[in-house]
């Protein structure tokens, strides 16, 4: 299904963008913090999320709309 993979290529979005940080020189401890915080926070409500279009209380549109929100989150909290 659709909400599936884009789900899955979310995910690896997120660690590409953290491991990069963890490869750049001089990037800041505490912000690497605040990514990989933010990485299972999303994790976790995307998953209460996922589950929801699997038992039909929420629509794949509904799950796909919130992942695309969320690369914003990842995205700030990377710049350097």
């Amino acid at each position: 299904n659709n909400y599936d993979l884009l789900y899955k290529n979310e995910c690896q979005n997120w660690r590409n963008k953290i491991n990069k940080a963890k490869r750049t020189a001089g990037f800041p401890a505490d912000q690497l913090e605040e990514m990989l915080t933010a990485f299972e926070a999303f994790k976790k409500e995307a998953l209460k999320r996922k589950k929801a279009v699997k038992e039909k209380t929420a629509s794949p549109k509904e799950f796909t709309d919130w992942l695309y929100q969320q690369s914003n989150i990842i995205i700030n909290l990377s710049v350097y």
